[in-house]
């Protein structure tokens, strides 16, 4: 279970560096439109949340 944990740990920070990004989930929607006609990137952060599978006591003692 650390491994979640530290992986998680490390996504934050650089969820907090895509967000300061220009083209970044802060930017205002007419600026990401604006880049996109320019052939710009722009960024949408998408975090999923399956990096464990919690089991009773019965499933691990089979």
């Amino acid at each position: 279970m650390l491994s979640p944990l530290l992986a998680n740990i490390a996504l934050s920070i650089l969820d907090e560096y895509f967000a300061q990004v220009e083209g970044g989930p802060a930017t205002r929607e007419w600026e990401r439109r604006k880049r996109r006609l320019r052939g710009q990137a722009s960024y949408r952060l998408i975090r999923y949340a399956d990096d464990c599978v919690p089991r009773t006591r019965l499933e691990v003692a089979m």
